[in-house]
């Protein structure tokens, strides 16, 4: 939202705060296993909205390189090295 000015929702929105779940509404649903947890939270966060914020054009590669960053958390970001390994361009990881 932010990075689109002209999209600007005031007066057209209404927020939510939500509580967080209750011992009992926990101990009634089983918790979701982290596999699909990550899923979801790639398809709908990282897939969704960093592409649209930052425009990217081949998706495979972008998906490629959210693969590799993880292994590589806590590191000295060298993004020739990410390039390398993702097999893209230096300018491309850099983006």
């Amino acid at each position: 939202m932010m990075a689109r000015p002209a999209e600007f929702l005031a007066g057209r929105i209404a927020l939510f705060e939500l509580l967080p779940f209750s011992f009992e509404e926990l101990r009634e649903k089983p918790m979701q296993n982290a596999k699909d947890y990550y899923d979801n939270y790639l398809s709908t966060y990282v897939e969704r909205d960093v592409r649209q914020i930052i425009n990217i054009k081949n998706v495979s590669s972008f998906q490629i390189l959210i693969q590799v960053l993880p292994a590589r958390a806590g590191n000295l970001l060298n993004t020739q090295d990410k390039a390398r390994d993702c097999g893209i361009s230096h300018a491309t990881t850099k983006n």
